[in-house]
């Protein structure tokens, strides 16, 4: 009996063994034009003429696997798309050569980590939660390489771009860790901006309505800043080099903004704020600033008036604009600029603001500037806080006090 058991066993298992074996699952093949409602990962590259790829469902990961999506060449279609689906994930690989690379619409968790967005950029409107990590992003066909509205909580960071970036109405914008090159790094009607920590070659930050705005830490050479219709904006620690303004006001209203401990060389002028009414610059504060070699002026602040007449705004009054504790060195001597007195802009200081004004103006070091280390003409037109110093500017002081030793 034992034999005829052993013997049952033996022919099963040889039965099993001839039996076919069961086919494996093939992965599903992605194909241009496909709309994706489950996670992939891509096993080869893809070369649309058309669309890429459409992402249909919540929770949806794109992972490039090292591969490309090539697009049409002819500036039309988009590379990855998704409109009304959250927590969708980009990962890992190229897009490149569409219309766009990357449109996001109506999406709640958007991720993008090391991806390559060559010649045909990124465009988010209406999301919440956006981040990009690594990557590279260069300029489309036309428009910006970055576009994003009414978007609220982004992140970029470790990221290099090339080619214009704007964003308008979106709250909670974070740019660190970045290269940055050629073009405007543009905010309009925004909050709760931080640009920090960033390389920036030959791009202008535009600020318009911006509020709350912080740019710390950054190195930026032939670019520069400018503020408009702004209110608390922080430029602190940056380097900010070879541009036509290291930071300049212009004659939009803008109130509040602070630059201090920057370093600011061959530039133009380093700071810069031209308006019709010192109202218009209220609370501007420029402290702590090493200014070199700027051709017109360290700083220069000129404005035809106070305040409006009583008749426009009698209750009107702006508070202090402080210029203290800068150090100005060399700068002047490649003037070609004029204030609206027609007096010659090259000095450490300059200021043409009416008598009486609230410019305060104390504790900066001024050194062989052209010919002025602080011209503040006429007298009794600044505020002298003390404890200015000239030492060998051809003409030192006019307008305040200054040591010369």
């Amino acid at each position: 009996m034992a034999r005829e058991r052993l013997l049952t066993v033996l022919l099963a298992v040889s039965a099993l063994l001839v039996m076919p074996a069961t086919p494996a699952v093939a992965a599903p093949v992605v194909a241009c034009g496909a709309t994706l409602t489950a996670s992939v990962t891509l096993r080869a590259d893809l070369n649309c003429t058309g669309d890429g790829l459409i992402v249909g469902a919540d929770g949806v990961t794109v992972n490039l696997n090292g591969h490309v999506i090539g697009g049409p060449r002819t500036g039309v279609g988009t590379g990855i798309a998704t409109t009304s689906h959250h927590n969708v994930r980009i990962t890992n690989g190229t897009v490149h050569s569409f219309g766009r690379g990357v449109a996001l619409s109506n999406v709640n968790g958007a991720t993008l980590t090391n991806v390559q967005l060559l010649y045909n950029g990124l465009t988010a409107s209406s999301v919440t939660n956006l981040r990009i990590t690594g990557g590279l992003i260069t300029d489309p066909p036309t428009g910006p390489v970055v576009s994003v509205q009414n978007t609220v909580t982004v992140s970029i960071d470790r990221v290099e771009v090339l080619g214009d970036m704007f964003f308008t109405y979106t709250a909670g914008v974070s740019i660190s860790n970045s290269t940055l090159h050629i073009g405007n790094l543009g905010f309009a009607t925004t909050g709760q901006v931080a640009i920090r920590n960033n390389l920036l070659t030959d791009r202008v930050i535009t600020l318009s309505q911006a509020g709350n705005t912080a740019i710390t830490g950054n190195d930026s050479a032939g670019g520069g800043i400018s503020v408009a219709l702004s209110n608390g904006v922080l430029v602190q620690n940056n380097r900010l080099r070879a541009s036509q303004y290291g930071v300049v006001v212009s004659t939009a209203p803008s109130y509040d903004l602070r630059v201090q401990g920057n370093f600011m060389d061959g530039n133009e002028y380093g700071v810069s704020a031209r308006a019709r009414l010192l109202t218009d610059l209220s609370g501007l504060t420029v402290t702590g600033n090493t200014l070199t070699g700027n051709h017109q002026a360290a700083v220069f602040v000129e404005a035809a008036q106070i305040t409006p007449s009583a008749a426009v705004a009698p209750a009107q009054v702006p508070s202090p604009l402080t210029i203290s504790g800068n150090q100005m060195r060399a700068n002047g001597f490649g003037s070609t600029d004029h204030d609206a007195a027609g007096r010659v802009i090259n000095d450490g200081l300059h200021t043409n603001v009416p008598t009486g004004s609230p410019v305060v103006v104390g504790s900066n070091q001024a050194f062989a500037n052209a010919e002025y280390g602080i011209e503040a003409a006429p007298n009794g037109t600044v505020q002298d806080a003390g404890g200015n110093v000239s030492i060998a500017d051809p003409r030192g002081c006019l307008g305040v006090t200054c040591a010369t030793a």
